[in-house]
This record gives structure tokens, sequence and C-alpha cells, in this order.
């Protein structure tokens, strides 16, 4: 799971439609998911 955590640490600081990811915090996990 460290990879995950890890892919969610780049969106700590994220690009500028951060709404959009933080809206639903599954949607960022997909987004990690998808990217590993």
């Amino acid at each position: 799971m460290t990879e995950i955590n890890d892919c969610q640490d780049k969106f700590v600081q994220p690009p500028r439609d951060t709404s959009l990811l933080f809206k639903n915090g599954k949607t960022l996990n997909d987004i990690c998911n998808i990217i590993l």
C-alpha cells in the first residue's frame, strides 16, 4: 500500500483542478490505481 500512499502524497501539492480530485477521495484512489 506504500505505492498508493506515495501516489497520494503527490497530490498534497496538486495541480489547479484540485476541487475535482478532493470532491471524491475515491476518485483520487482510482487515479493512483490507474497510474500504478
